[in-house]
């Protein structure tokens, strides 16, 4: 019994149909029951190659999701480091000058014509920073990174964008007969330095958000979008950058909640966003 067993196996393995085994073994006078051990078999030979199929699919999968771990795991670490004559006194600017040369230096990054920019950055036209204690000089300098898919709690960071790029691809004209302003909304708010400065005429602070407006240059000189911070203790951060017509600026500062002034600001012309998760320093 078994070897015909293992015979009919191996008929299966090769292709042969259950029928025609069945037949094969009519001719040469086996019994009805090891005839219809046939099904049988052609079932459990089946399930076997579905189960194979199953396992070399999960294994694919695994390799696939492995690659495109380590390939980001790859991309967070395309780091590289500034130096600089100006020093920084700690992982965040210790002064109003020490943070208007932070800002400057992660817009002055997307304004460069520098290959690298290309190998680290996902798009051109933004930019992470961060200060970075620098282990063989012992000073703090700037790190310049593509913005990860997550941002840490509690690091001070500078998010930069160059806008000329973007108001072009999107053929747009900032014209003297029709002035434009930028503004911006961020929500959660970063959480500022105590000497940041807030100018009231530009800038809606509300608990759950901010809004930020400035003139758009009319000039082909570089328009920038920055804002700097700790990130805060949140599920998630975005931002997003809209062009805004001057006659409509009076009416979004004047706005008394976050909710109406964002929604007045959203009905203008969009021009960038970003959303990232923030994960805890124990996460990473």
């Amino acid at each position: 019994m078994v070897e015909i067993q293992d015979w009919i196996k191996k008929q299966l393995k090769k292709g042969y149909k259950k029928e025609q085994i069945k037949e094969g073994l009519r001719k040469a006078g086996y019994q009805q029951d090891i005839i219809n051990s046939v099904d049988f078999l052609a079932r459990k030979n089946k399930q076997t190659k579905q189960s194979l199929i199953a396992l070399v699919m999960l294994l694919v999968v695994v390799v696939i999701v492995w690659l495109v771990i380590n390939n980001s795991a790859v991309k967070k670490e395309k780091t590289i480091h500034v130096n600089i004559p100006s020093s920084f006194s700690g992982y965040n600017p210790t002064n109003l000058n020490e943070l208007n040369t932070f800002v400057s230096l992660c817009e002055s990054f997307l304004d460069e014509s520098l290959e690298i920019k290309k190998e680290i950055l996902d798009d051109e036209n933004e930019v992470l920073c961060s200060l970075f204690l620098h282990k063989n000089s012992s000073a703090y300098v700037p790190s310049i990174h593509a913005i990860s898919s997550e941002l840490t709690q509690g690091k001070y960071i500078c998010i930069s964008v160059k806008l000329n790029n973007i108001i072009k691809e999107k053929f747009l004209d900032i014209s003297e007969e029709e002035p434009f302003h930028v503004c911006n909304i961020i929500k959660p708010p970063l959480e500022r330095l105590s000497f940041s400065r807030i100018n009231p005429e530009q800038n809606l602070v509300f608990p759950e958000g901010e809004i930020f407006c400035s003139e758009a240059f009319k000039s082909d000189r570089s328009q920038f979008v920055s804002f700097s911070g700790f990130v805060p203790e949140s599920d998630s951060f975005s931002a997003e950058i809209y062009l805004v017509p001057q006659g409509s600026i009076p009416e979004i500062l004047n706005k008394n909640s976050f909710s109406e002034a964002k929604s007045k600001v959203e009905s203008c012309i969009f021009l960038w966003q970003l959303e990232r998760p923030i994960v805890s320093q124990e996460q990473r």
